[in-house]
C-alpha cells in the first residue's frame, strides 16, 4: 500500500497540533531553523531532515507500507529515481542523503 507524501505532511502537522509542540521545539534536533523546518513540513523543501521531524513527532516517514514490498522490483520506483538523478546533479545528491537518512546511514 502507497502512501501519499502530503498524506505524510498532513499526519505531521496534525501530530504537531495534537502534542503541543512547536516547531521551534525541534530545531536543535532537525538542525534547521524554523523556518527551514516550516518549509520541509509544507513541501517547500527536501531535506534529509524530513525523517528527523518525522521521528520527533512519531510519524512513520515511509512511503510504503507493505512489509513485502520490493522498491527493486518496481520499476516506476526505478524509472522516477532515474529521471529525477538523470536531470540535476544536485538533486541526485538530495535524494542519495535522504535515502541514507532513511536508511540510518
Amino acid at each position: 500500500m502507497y502512501r501519499k507524501i502530503d498524506d505524510i505532511r498532513s499526519d505531521i502537522k496534525l501530530a504537531l497540533k495534537k502534542k503541543h509542540i512547536k516547531q521551534e521545539d525541534m530545531e536543535t534536533y532537525a538542525g534547521l531553523s524554523q523556518g527551514q523546518i516550516s518549509r520541509v513540513i509544507n513541501g517547500k523543501r527536501i531535506s534529509p531532515a524530513f525523517i528527523k521531524i518525522c521521528n520527533y513527532v512519531l510519524v512513520s516517514p515511509y512511503l510504503i507500507d507493505d512489509a513485502g514490498y520490493d522498491p527493486l522490483k518496481d520499476e516506476s520506483f526505478i524509472a522516477a529515481i532515474n529521471l529525477a538523478v538523470q536531470r540535476s546533479p544536485s538533486r541526485a545528491r538530495k535524494i542519495q542523503e535522504i535515502l541514507k537518512a532513511t536508511a540510518g546511514i
